[in-house]
């Protein structure tokens, strides 16, 4: 497994974090109502928590616990939290909310922390790449030199060297591995508000230089989650 610190959690805080993780030294979090009671949280700092993930492993969808979270908050016990087999159940008539999907989750974790543990980032664009044809970075090896080619991923690396005459150089990241992207000065000039976004599709032309293997984009396509 892998966990995550929650000093990666937007919105929660030093000093929140800590409060979190002094109460839970005695015992683990029951439910909302006592996370509520025993950190003192208020209603954003427990909703950052929801929505990073970090209470997945109630097994409760995390539009339910949002949901949950005003009566959890109204209901914070001021004495120690109840045993289990004596806590409130759900009314028939209560909202029942579905679990949300691996990518949804994916979503959330990485828009509330910056980090996807759960999975590649280019998961969430799966889809849209493959209608738009693009090949995968374990194919780039297999293409010539000069020949057309769409590929895509998240954007992990970018940089304009002040030497490299207006040229830029990005790293994107697909499930596969990295690619390496070459734009020059008139295509940076073209797409500057496309080069900020976090998923792109580039198309351009194979680059080979003996073993390096690059692309040379001329169109740059912006995807959105």
């Amino acid at each position: 497994a892998i966990r995550l610190g929650l000093d990666l959690v937007r919105g929660l805080g030093y000093e929140a974090a800590t409060r979190i993780v002094e109460a839970r030294r005695g015992s683990p979090f029951a439910d909302l109502a006592d996370l509520a009671g025993r950190t003192g949280l208020g209603r954003r700092e427990l909703e950052a928590v929801i929505q990073a993930g970090a209470l997945d492993g109630w097994g409760i969808s995390r539009r339910q616990l949002l949901w949950d979270l005003r009566e959890a908050l109204a209901r914070r016990p001021a004495a120690p939290p109840l045993p289990l087999a004596d806590r409130r159940e759900r009314a028939a008539d209560e909202p029942q909310f579905a679990a949300l999907s691996a990518e949804a989750r994916m979503h959330l974790t990485y828009a509330h922390t910056g980090i996807a543990a759960a999975g590649h980032l280019s998961a969430l664009v799966a889809r849209q790449m493959d209608q738009l044809g693009v090949s995968h970075s374990g194919d780039l090896v297999k293409q010539p030199h000069g020949v057309g080619i769409r590929v895509g991923g998240v954007v992990v690396a970018r940089q304009t060297p002040p030497t490299a005459g207006g040229i830029a150089f990005l790293a994107i990241e697909d499930e596969e591995g990295l690619i390496n992207i070459i734009l020059p000065p008139e295509v940076v000039a073209n797409y500057r508000e496309a080069l900020r976004e976090q998923f792109l599709v580039i198309h351009g032309r194979v680059q080979r230089h003996g073993a390096a293997v690059s692309v040379v984009g001329d169109h740059l396509l912006p995807l959105v989650p």
